[in-house]
């Protein structure tokens, strides 16, 4: 059913000014935003990779995000096999010094996961992809057993 307004119906009001707090760059017109999405996509523009400026606008940044992706999921896998062999040489050896290494290279794993589980909540297919592989690759490489070491993220 379609209605129509009578002429009588339609005021025209002047926009009030809006003295909202906007950042920089937040307000209509300003360019392309991030976008948001709650649920799986293959979107390939206007993604943000956990930060603002790491924004995808073409198929280019999204095969080098994901190519980075992949490197750096692979990297994470490799660095819970070089904490593994560095946990078994200090085994014997509990000082202080030691205990904060451990700690220090564990705060990095865990940092590193934290980003991964972001980088997979863009619901992005190809970026959780590129998650995915990059880190089955690197098990399959660095892995000294069948069993996953350390949950993904905790």
């Amino acid at each position: 059913m379609h209605h129509e307004q009578q002429p009588s119906m339609m005021k025209h009001h002047p926009a009030a000014p809006d003295h909202g707090n906007h950042h920089p760059g937040s307000g209509p017109g300003s360019g392309p935003m991030c976008s948001m999405d709650m649920t799986f996509n293959w979107n390939t523009e206007n993604v943000c990779i956990v930060f603002k400026s790491w924004r995808i606008s073409s198929y280019t940044q999204l095969f080098l995000s994901a190519l980075f992706i992949f490197c750096f999921s692979y990297g994470a896998e490799y660095l819970k096999y070089y904490v593994g062999v560095l946990n078994q040489r200090l085994t014997g050896s509990l000082t202080r010094r030691t205990r904060i290494q451990a700690s220090l290279w564990y705060g990095l794993q865990y940092t590193i996961s934290i980003l991964l589980m972001l980088i997979y909540m863009t619901y992005n297919g190809y970026l959780i992809a590129a998650v995915l592989l990059g880190g089955m690759l690197g098990h399959f490489h660095w892995s000294q057993s069948p069993a996953i070491q350390l949950p993904p993220c905790h």
